[in-house]
């Protein structure tokens, strides 16, 4: 069988529409950028009280889209060690009685609302193309730090945000490992 010119140039336009269409979709996905601020005091574990454990993280999330909206949908961080109850802290504006600061339960240390991403998801989490919000991301959690990890450690976590389609933006940081805490 033979294949001519119009058969050629009809396989051509099929595959450079293909293209095309990839690419417009592509365009249309939102596309976040998750990078790691602050210092080892801004990004540790730490333990409180020995029986529960604190997280901080400093970041800054970026829709990286050339033209589309990105809406944050949530956070996901993989500890280094088992905790079924590893939780954000929720958003204290929803609190009875409300308050104007995220904090650690049973601990004097806080941060205000609006220095917290905890509750920047959905409405609040919209970023337009090249819009940044930066801020804490605050965990707590009911299993102490291991004792396999020493106190002043470094230690290396992935962190994923999730855009309003559910796709991952994962990114890893550093945390120190406090287990003197609060």
């Amino acid at each position: 069988m033979k294949i001519g010119t119009a058969e050629i140039a009809l396989v051509l336009s099929v595959l450079a529409l293909g293209w095309g269409i990839y690419t417009w979709f592509k365009a249309r996905r939102p596309k976040l950028n998750v990078v790691q601020r602050g210092s080892n005091i801004t990004n540790s574990f730490f333990a409180i009280r020995g029986t529960a454990t604190g997280v901080m993280l400093e970041i800054s999330i970026t829709n990286a889209s050339p033209n589309v909206p990105a809406v944050v949908r949530g956070f996901d961080l993989e500890p280094l060690w088992r905790d079924e109850q590893f939780d954000w802290l929720f958003d204290p504006a929803e609190a009875v009685p409300s308050r104007a600061y995220y904090q650690y339960p049973g601990t004097i240390l806080s941060y205000p609302r609006e220095m917290v991403l905890n509750h920047r998801t959905y409405e609040q989490g919209k970023l337009m193309p090249g819009e940044t919000m930066t801020g804490m991301l605050m965990g707590y959690g009911y299993a102490p730090i291991p004792d396999d990890l020493r106190h002043g450690s470094e230690v290396s976590m992935r962190l994923t945000v999730f855009d309003q389609d559910g796709r991952p933006h994962s990114e890893r940081f550093l945390f120190r490992i406090d287990k003197h805490g609060l």
